[in-house]
């Protein structure tokens, strides 16, 4: 998230995560008069006009996570990042709604006939289609998050898609040497 925030333009220090647990309520207030402090110090965000780089944010955002970061050692394909995304979504989902459940399931399955070369490029409407209502539809963040990933992927990264059905994987991800876990 980090990352996005300075392709953004946005400064590192706005974005805040910590634990706290529901029973914590003087560490939450606390937490969010420091936080509130903080912003006013820093006053307004200075953040960049974004234009209509989708690309850039695509292979900036293409790296994030529901709730983590995935550090890449190589270059990667949009298109097995999806599909990751998508099998970790069908992994954690709670399965309550069907949106998430099925949909997310048959996005998978497409995905994985795209990545064997198998799929035919009208599939890729659906993808866009399905991946969009589960994107409106989930009740959750994490199928929200799978359906519009897919979504963007499909929109942006058609050439990737394309690519696998050709036989190649252009991997247009670029891996991120040197992160530090910890920042």
């Amino acid at each position: 998230m980090r990352r996005l925030l300075e392709w953004l333009g946005i400064e590192r220090e706005r974005l805040w995560l910590r634990w706290i647990s529901a029973a914590e309520g003087t560490r939450f207030a606390s937490t969010v008069v420091e936080y509130t402090a903080l912003l006013r110090e820093l006053g307004p965000s200075t953040r960049r006009d974004l234009g209509a780089d989708y690309e850039g944010l695509a292979r900036v955002a293409s790296a994030m996570g529901s709730a983590g970061r995935l550090v890449l050692e190589e270059d990667a394909c949009m298109v097995d990042l999806a599909k990751y995304f998508l099998e970790y979504t069908q992994r954690e989902s709670c399965a309550e709604c069907i949106p998430c459940r099925i949909g997310t399931k048959r996005l998978l399955e497409v995905l994985e006939r795209v990545v064997q070369g198998k799929a035919s490029a009208n599939e890729f409407s659906l993808l866009e289609e399905v991946g969009e209502a589960i994107g409106l539809s989930a009740k959750c963040d994490l199928g929200r998050i799978a359906g519009r990933a897919v979504a963007d992927v499909t929109k942006y990264g058609r050439d990737e898609l394309e690519a696998h059905l050709r036989g190649t994987c252009p991997a247009t991800v670029e891996a991120n040497r040197g992160w530090n876990i910890n920042n």
